[in-house]
């Protein structure tokens, strides 16, 4: 009886060792690797973004050097001044790698199970490409925020910065509160273009794979850390400098403070309301027969028989050209086109490789430990449920 009782518990221990579906492989092991390369990289992440932002805002003095940034970062925050922004950077990148990794391999696998029973000629680099770019812009439409909220904690200098966020949910609350729900897909387009750096990293990572294991098969279980990392570093180092300048892009814009929710009429009519203004903004004040003349009075409304031409020297279209040139610019400022300008012509082409050096130190040591956890991780997964 005993030796059938034991018998019969003997196996569930064993069964119950490790085991997670494979569906949440790519998941858990994702969320691993960003969690140890996050904690690893997040004060290099501090001193880059300082860089690429300190000529986005007055508040910010003007720094030269690696050195003055890191100095003025101990002298105002101390030890904890190089993790500021850790919990959004750790919020956003737990679930970015996870969600990355897991449409990465999901995409993957189907096209090449697709590309096997398929008559068409199908490289596998192609495939690698989509998979990179399908994964890069579902993982950052859906962490935007974060990366937002990340931006604007490590950007902040001193106590004296303007609209000082003390904590994370300090940050969600005031850029809601003060900027509305847009604020907090800023730089989301540059943050899309930047689905080019995956573009060329992974498949790079993958081509290297091969090359070092003299393998295409895709099985690359043999491969030693050191070459994982030698790979992984090689691939980041390449897509850094290829498609750097969107990072400044996007970081400019991500930090960039949005005018209040309430900026329909009145803040386009003036901001210092002792100071003759225009009227608020209407479908009827935009008509050039509803503005007011040079005396105060509205012109009469225009028959049918009034000619174009003869209102084109009217005292209310010289009124009329300001305005719209005003809404004009109001719609532009602080967009795409505007910072792309503003970067150029304040810094130059250089000014969009900005903190590049410090962002090679940084971004390349953590891709090669976040791919290095990852492929562990993965094959310790794999092993348990073999």
């Amino acid at each position: 009886m005993s030796g059938n009782g034991s018998s019969s518990f003997a196996a569930p221990p064993s069964a119950r060792t490790l085991f997670i579906p494979p569906q949440f492989h790519s998941m858990t092991a994702g969320a691993g690797a960003g969690l140890v390369s996050s904690i690893v990289t997040c004060p290099l992440d501090v001193v880059k973004t300082r860089l690429q932002a300190q000529a986005a805002s007055v508040n910010h003095k003007d720094y030269q050097t690696v050195e003055m940034i890191i100095k003025d970062i101990w002298t105002s925050g101390g030890f904890r001044g190089f993790y500021r922004g850790l919990g959004p950077t750790l919020a956003g990148y737990l679930p970015t790698w996870g969600i990355y990794f897991t449409v990465y391999d999901m995409v993957k696998d189907r096209l090449g199970a697709w590309a096997a029973h398929s008559d068409l000629p199908t490289n596998p680099s192609m495939v690698h490409i989509v998979a990179a770019m399908t994964a890069g812009a579902t993982g950052t439409c859906m962490t935007s925020p974060l990366w937002v909220i990340k931006t604007r904690l490590m950007a902040q200098v001193g106590p004296s910065d303007q609209a000082r966020y003390r904590n994370t949910l300090e940050a969600i609350v005031d850029i809601y509160r003060n900027e509305g729900f847009r604020a907090f897909y800023k730089g989301l387009l540059p943050s899309l273009m930047g689905i080019s750096h995956v573009a060329v990293q992974f498949p790079l990572y993958e081509k290297a794979k091969s090359w070092a294991d003299h393998n295409t098969e895709g099985d690359h279980s043999t491969l030693t850390p050191s070459t994982i990392l030698i790979c992984s570093a090689f691939s980041k180092m390449v897509a850094s400098i290829a498609t750097y300048p969107h990072e400044v892009l996007r970081t400019r814009l991500q930090i960039r403070k949005s005018s209040p929710k309430s900026n329909s009429s009145s803040s386009i009519s003036s901001s210092n309301p002792s100071k003759p203004s225009h009227p608020p903004l209407s479908l009827s004040s935009m008509r050039p027969n509803y503005l007011p003349s040079a005396n105060g009075k509205p012109h009469p409304p225009l028959d049918a028989s009034s000619s174009t031409a003869s209102h084109a020297h009217t005292p209310s279209d010289h009124q009329t050209r300001p305005l719209w040139r005003s809404l004009i610019k109001r719609r532009k400022e602080g967009g795409i086109i505007d910072t792309f300008l503003s970067i150029r012509n304040q810094d130059g082409w250089r000014g969009f490789y900005r903190g590049l050096s410090i962002n090679l130190i940084r971004t390349v040591p953590s891709s090669a430990v976040t791919m290095l956890t990852y492929e562990l991780i993965m094959r310790r997964l794999s092993s348990s449920t073999s």
